[in-house]
């Protein structure tokens, strides 16, 4: 739990540790353990005191609603209840299968939680073990349920003992494959692991030593108990034998399914029978004390044949430790958790094989995350041989479930992985040097390093002086002075929403608390000034009266005025020519940064008009964003009425054209729901069924082709011009690998989405504090700490219904990095604010979800009922100058044709005279409309920013700026 954290939505489910509740100084206290077994003490204020010992004694069963995790008054941690309605009585469960539901509840919220559940499940009496026993003749209807409970214990663990039993037997008569068998299923039954591990590992020592010696050191370093001493000693392992990460499930390999078929078919229950199964076991166990080992084995196995509640148990504990594997798979596992998975879901497949088809794929994907692909992928293929063969039933099982829909399900897996592998072999290197040194290079020139905690401790230290100095100055200021320096919105007063976001929200799963928390704060100490703190320092520090004030320096922030001027040159340049110059001409020329990879715009298209009927050429950055924004209108010539508008992209980042590819194909399928298709272009992480559809429309995109994806083209021949799409072999690679990949863990997409926010784009933090109402700052909190937003209708992500954004985390080798990315780049404040309007009560994070669900609903209607098409093409436009310059214009002009193009800011990359000559030449078929805009033009502007004015002591005019930000929709209501 994180510390001053309130878990909304989350309970904690405990029992009352020994000694009960007792009452402190202002309040009752008790310890509590809760199911994974670690003791917290809570505090419950407004509570009788009298009856607080006797409403609390030990062993009572509770849960804590919504617990607030706090620092106490001692330094201690713990839970303070202040309402004592929030602490509830909570039976835990007395079945297996009550375990089981619990656990299946937990793993949504908290893997570690269903891991507990599931192992109490598998220590607990399922409902047939315990009707069996009161139905028997020796127990007694009165007898307590806790007599029940502990008698149903006992027969689980001589079931267990049964295996162990004959596992030594089948040793004992050389048949080590059946040896290992009968040891591995007593290791699923998880009653008496160390006696299994030990037979596991001798049973494998006379086929595979290597592999034994591998399974006997892993679970010496996985399972620290005493015996352990003596497998150590039987192997003669070293410390470092046991400190080596090779793995320990080696012997599971492609042919397992097949030798333990072979291995469970020579059991013949023929000549076995016994009215009593542990009468059986007896006979068995005085056999092997006089050394008759095959009399003992038949006793053994004809103790299994009878075992009435062998089929119920065996079932339990397979669908108990499959799910465990979903646990497992679902907290970040290191080696040594790959290793047990892979063996544990080898026994639950064993325990249940036709109607557990889940534990095979799991065994399979734990073989995965030990580098095994193949491994995994010829295990399925030799397990549906087996099944269809019928060779896996256990013949002392009385199996009675079909498996039609374990085959069904394998076979699904082996046909994914099959396709998987050969998308792989279509993915291609996207660039030369890797992504994380295009980051590092990329980072040396632009950006700051990540921020570690002790980092941002010193900003904190200086942001707090600098706030309780001007605090000083401001209440002992003379005059107008200090006010007029410090600017109109000086009486401004932040929320603290630190501590509101960590006491009401909590921080995110996946996320470290303390980090988060050190964030948060540094986050309103930097920003609860702004922007007056940060005005005086420009005032003081230009001024008359402020020209040689320490204060002044320490506040002007040289990065504003650095990324003012896109550097340091145009400075120089300022300072030496007083007079009216032409900056754009004397400055290097800029270039386009080609180490970065944006999943959408990081500035909102103005509303662009587009002629219905006619054909648009966007040239730049292409995610639809022009098309969302756009105003449509008629075009004035008779000929284009009626007629489908043509929307043709020009983009020179392959992964823009293959993410957009597939999101215009999301939008033309009206099946597919709009909230998949928001997540898809500004989410960080994505629904399962989000992944799902885009995958299918990845499919659909690659069997398209390039003609299918431009139908209205005649004559259709791309070796006629260079301008490709799915041909292009890095849109391709992107397509292929998306296919391929296996997503992330939405905890790791949080994760890795704040490190890049703290690395290069921290300022975002500053947008919490431009929000005036609670609603937005908290909203605005969550999307700063993890970047996800999931549509208008609500969906709370955990690990079995959430995965991590292939577009985001999951590209090809050699992919450029990921840059600054703010969704509220996509929109124009203006054009939130028309979507506020309409309904106040939204967040701002609503407020962008409804206003995006509102412009994809807009652009699928015109693509379902034909009058729009898109299509997107990889290509660079270059001046005529160039060898290669004439290749897309010639396809511009011939083949599209287009009545107006939108040249994004491609003129701050491009010599004027060049981009002219460009237009003039595409225009040739006849009059067509060419607009841009420019980015950089501020920047080579003096005076488009405050700076510029307070330089020149202009305070009227940047009173005037500074007021502007008044009228955004962060600050405009309350």
């Amino acid at each position: 739990m994180g510390l001053g954290t309130t878990h909304r939505g989350r309970i904690v489910i405990a029992r009352v540790a020994d000694g009960g509740g007792f009452w402190s100084i202002a309040s009752g206290a008790l310890l509590v353990e809760d199911l994974c077994g670690s003791v917290m003490e809570v505090a419950v204020y407004n509570y009788p005191q009298g009856s607080f010992a006797r409403d609390f004694p030990p062993g009572r069963e509770i849960c804590i609603i919504e617990p607030y995790y706090k620092i106490q008054s001692d330094g201690s941690v713990g839970i303070r209840v202040d309402n004592p309605d929030e602490i509830c009585d909570y039976p835990l469960p007395k079945t297996q299968e009550g375990w089981k539901d619990l656990g299946n509840f937990s793993i949504k919220h908290c893997s570690y939680t269903a891991l507990a559940c599931y192992e109490y499940g598998l220590h607990t009496p399922n409902k047939e073990i315990l009707e069996h026993l009161s139905n028997s003749k020796t127990s007694h209807k009165s007898q307590k349920a806790q007599d029940l409970d502990q008698e149903g214990k006992d027969l689980m663990l001589q079931a267990s003992k049964l295996l162990t039993n004959l596992s030594i037997c089948e040793f004992n008569l050389s048949n080590f494959d059946t040896s290992l068998l009968y040891a591995l299923l007593a290791w699923g039954l998880g009653l008496d692991r160390y006696k299994s591990a030990w037979w596991i590992a001798k049973s494998l020592h006379s086929s595979n030593p290597e592999a034994a010696y591998h399974f006997a050191a892993w679970y010496c370093r996985s399972y620290h108990d005493v015996d352990s001493s003596s497998l150590r000693a039987e192997f003669n392992l070293s410390d470092s034998d046991i400190n080596s990460l090779e793995a320990g499930s080696s012997f599971i390999h492609s042919n397992t399914p097949s030798e333990l078929a072979k291995a469970s078919q020579s059991i013949n229950l023929s000549k076995y029978h016994s009215d009593d199964w542990l009468s059986a076991k007896h006979r068995g166990n005085d056999y092997f004390k006089e050394s008759k080992t095959l009399e003992a084995r038949d006793c053994y196995v004809a103790a299994l044949a009878t075992c009435p509640f062998l089929d119920s148990m065996f079932q339990g504990a397979s669908f108990l430790i499959s799910n465990k594997g979903a646990a497992w798979l679902n907290i970040e596992n290191s080696p040594i958790d790959s290793i047990d998975g892979a063996i544990s879901m080898l026994c639950a497949a064993l325990l249940h094989s036709y109607g557990n088809g889940r534990a095979w794929l799991r065994a399979a994907r734990f073989l995965e995350l030990q580098g095994r692909n193949d491994d995994a992928t010829l295990l399925l293929r030799d397990c549906i041989i087996v099944i269809e063969e019928h060779k896996a039933k256990l013949p002392f099982l009385n199996e009675q479930t079909s498996p039609k829909n374990t085959l069904m399900m394998l076979k699904s897996e082996l046909s994914k992985r099959e396709r998987n592998a050969l998308s792989k072999s279509k993915v291609k290197s996207i660039n030369p040097e890797s992504t994380e040194k295009q980051l590092k290079e990329r980072g040396v020139k632009y950006s700051k390093s990540g921020r570690s905690l002790e980092a941002l401790e010193e900003e904190i230290m200086t942001c707090e002086k600098i706030y309780d100095m001007n605090k000083m100055m401001v209440m002992f200021g003379q005059g107008d002075l200090i006010r007029r320096m410090a600017g109109p919105t000086m009486d401004n007063q932040l929320h603290d929403y630190y501590r509101d976001f960590m006491q009401t929200v909590g921080v995110p799963d996946g996320l470290d608390k303390s980090y988060v928390g050190k964030i948060l704060y540094w986050s309103y100490v930097k920003y609860r000034s702004d922007p007056w703190v940060r005005a005086m320092g420009w005032r003081m520090a230009w001024s008359k009266e402020g020209s040689n004030s320490e204060l002044g320096k320490l506040l002007t922030d040289g990065d504003d005025i650095f990324k003012r001027w896109h550097g340091s040159y145009p400075i120089k340049v300022i300072q030496d020519n007083p007079a009216i110059i032409d900056l754009r001409s004397m400055k290097p020329a800029t270039s386009y940064e080609s180490r970065i990879r944006s999943n959408f715009v990081n500035c909102p298209h103005q509303n662009e008009f587009f002629f219905e009927g006619t054909s648009h050429l966007a040239i730049g950055f292409n995610d639809l964003n022009s098309l969302v924004n756009c105003k449509w209108t008629k075009a004035i010539e008779y000929e284009y009425k009626d007629k489908p508008s043509h929307f043709i992209g020009l983009e020179m980042n392959p992964f823009n054209v293959a993410k957009t590819l597939v999101l215009a194909e999301m939008l033309s399928r009206s099946e597919i729901p709009l909230d998949e298709a928001l997540q898809v272009w500004y989410s960080t992480a994505w629904s399962q069924k989000t992944l799902a559809s885009f995958r299918i429309c990845i499919k659909s995109v690659l069997e398209k082709g390039e003609q299918g994806l431009a139908p209205h083209r005649e004559n259709f021949n791309h070796g006629e011009f260079s301008a490709l799409n799915v041909s292009d072999v890095k849109v391709a690679s992107y397509l292929h690998h998306w296919l391929s990949v296996a997503p992330i863990n939405y905890k790791e997409a949080r994760r890795r989405w704040l490190d890049n926010t703290m690395r290069q784009n921290c300022k975002m933090f500053q947008q919490i504090s431009s929000c005036k109402r609670r609603q937005d700052m908290l909203s605005m909190i969550q999307y700063c700490l993890t970047g996800e937003v999931f549509g208008v209708n609500p969906f709370k992500p955990h690990g079995l219904n959430c995965v991590g954004s292939l577009t985001f985390w999951s590209c090809p080798e050699g992919s450029p990095p990921i840059g600054e990315e703010s969704m509220f780049n996509a929109f124009a404040v203006e054009d939130l604010m028309e979507t506020f309007q309409e309904d106040k009560s939204k967040n701002i994070v609503q407020v962008f979800e409804a206003k995006a669900n509102h412009a994809l609903a807009n652009l699928r209607s015109k693509l379902l009922n034909g009058s729009l098409t898109i299509e997107l093409y990889v290509g660079v436009m270059k001046p005529l100058t160039e060898p290669d310059g004439h290749d897309l214009v010639n396809f511009i002009s011939n083949t599209i044709k287009p009545y107006s193009v939108g040249w994004s800011n491609v003129i701050d990359y491009m010599e004027l005279g060049n981009l002219h000559d460009l237009c003039r030449a595409i225009s040739s078929h006849g009059n067509v409309a060419h607009y841009g805009y420019s980015m950089n033009w501020p920047t080579e502007t003096f005076g488009a920013n405050i700076i510029d004015y307070e330089m020149c002591h202009q305070y009227d005019a940047a009173h005037f700026t500074v007021a502007i930000r008044k009228k955004c929709i962060f600050t405009k209501h309350s």
